[in-house]
């Protein structure tokens, strides 16, 4: 949706120019994202470069805060220009971001892919935590929430076929949880993203090459890094993807060699999916059975990628 009538009274604008005392007149709003969290692209006149204003809870953004404002300067790695940010009322804050532009990363492109494994390994700074409770504690809200669902009369039997699989699934995962906690223990923790995905990442051309930028430091903290190296555009069966990754890491952690890298993504592949299932039990009270599906998918297809995460990590997991 774009906006171009009346934008001096729309909410971004306001606290932009209460942020920036900016004299650059704004042209045009585009709402790319709604509640919870609101996205706008602020469009100026006369050629000044674009601005992305981000409205979000105030615990929320206060970690993407942290990271533009403390981590992200310290470490030195590519990332959007950070203009700001502004605390409303509400409980609610501003983020005000450089817009990197429409280069979007591809999961298929190989330079992007070791790009991305070089830019992960170059996180060296300290977060709130990130490690195994975060990803048991999504697995313990996610089945509370089917738990409390199944009755929902929008769901077939099939859908509570699935439910009853992810539910037994987690049983399991929660009664090896100390073995998944001592297998984390040997790996070391660094500043983790949360959130590695296509979707917030960005590739920006320049004088010395492509760049990483990397967007939406809301579930950043300070673990084990399996998780970023868990997404389905890393795969660390190749050996430009792999050495990429260990050659950013060598000197602070000799011990991650091949094998202890990919376990590591192994590893990630649990928790991820932990984290995935609990968001998406967030839709389980609709009863509209279209509502329900997209839901119940991903929730089949998380399964079945958990489910061989773990049998792939049988064997040193024991």
């Amino acid at each position: 949706m774009i906006l171009d009538q009346g934008i001096d009274a729309h909410p971004a604008v306001q606290a932009w120019k209460c942020l920036r005392a900016t004299r650059h007149d704004p042209e045009k709003v585009e709402v790319w994202t709604s509640r919870p969290t609101s996205v706008y692209r602020i469009v100026f006149r006369n050629g000044t470069p674009a601005v992305f204003a981000k409205r979000c809870q105030l615990k929320n953004g206060a970690v993407e805060r942290l990271c533009f404002e403390s981590i992200l300067p310290r470490v030195r790695v590519p990332s959007p220009v950070y203009y700001g940010s502004l605390e409303e009322a509400d409980g609610s804050c501003w983020l005000f971001l450089e817009d990197v532009g429409r280069q979007w990363f591809s999961p298929h492109d190989p330079e992007h892919r070791v790009l991305a494994t070089r830019w992960i390994g170059q996180l060296h700074r300290k977060l709130p935590p990130a490690g195994p409770q975060r990803y048991l504690d999504h697995l313990r809200s996610a089945r509370d929430r089917i738990r409390r669902n199944l009755g929902n009369p929008g769901l077939t039997e099939a859908d509570r076929d699935v439910l009853g699989s992810v539910l037994t699934l987690e049983d399991h995962l929660e009664s090896r949880w100390d073995q998944i906690e001592r297998a984390s223990a040997a790996f070391p923790t660094t500043v983790v993203h949360g959130d590695f995905q296509a979707k917030n990442v960005r590739i920006r051309s320049g004088d010395s090459g492509p760049t990483v930028c990397v967007l939406d430091w809301e579930m950043a903290g300070w673990g084990i890094p399996a998780v970023d190296l868990a997404w389905r555009g890393i795969d660390l069966s190749i050996p430009a993807e792999l050495e990429a990754y260990a050659s950013e890491v060598r000197m602070e952690w000799p011990t991650m060699d091949a094998v202890a890298i990919r376990r590591l993504a192994v590893l990630g592949v649990i928790l991820r999916r932990l984290a995935g299932m609990d968001w998406e039990t967030e839709s389980l009270h609709f009863e509209d059975p279209e509502s329900l599906s997209d839901p119940v998918s991903s929730l089949r297809s998380m399964h079945v990628s958990a489910s061989r995460g773990l049998a792939a990590a049988e064997e040193w997991l024991a």
